[in-house]
């Protein structure tokens, strides 16, 4: 195919991947990735945490109109889900987004997944990816 080496699997790069049978179970996987990198990450910066410590305050986000396989892989994945209340034009943008974030750090969680909407399922409004994805970056998530 040759695709530039970042889209590769090897060892130590971020490239790779499988594909999944349905949004739903991609969702999950996606979820339970993040999960991972984030409480590795958390192990490195505070070793005297355990992983309960750590699962306990993470949260991730979406769109309050998200599709439910969003809300679900949060309850299979054991973690918090913020559903968001978008904005008046039914997007999540990234002002909405680093409020939440900022308001979750003031209070002791850790953010560490995002799920952007690519067609609500209320009204096929796309989220303002842009705007989130600069929140995600400045954020390392």
């Amino acid at each position: 195919l040759a695709l530039p080496d970042e889209f590769l699997a090897k060892s130590g790069g971020e490239g790779g991947g499988v594909i999944q049978g349905t949004a739903s179970e991609a969702t999950l996987v996606a979820l339970l990735g993040a999960k991972a990198r984030m409480t590795q990450r958390v192990k490195e910066e505070h070793p005297e945490w355990n992983d309960y410590e750590i699962l306990s305050k993470l949260v991730g986000y979406s769109n309050k109109q998200a599709h439910s396989s969003v809300e679900r892989a949060g309850l299979l994945g054991g973690v918090k889900l913020r559903p968001l209340q978008p904005a008046s034009d039914r997007r999540l943008n990234g002002e909405i987004l680093k409020a939440a974030m900022d308001e979750d750090i003031r209070n002791g969680l850790i953010p560490f997944y995002v799920v952007a909407t690519l067609g609500t399922t209320s009204s096929c409004v796309f989220d303002d990816l842009d705007g989130i994805g600069d929140v995600c970056k400045s954020r390392g998530i």
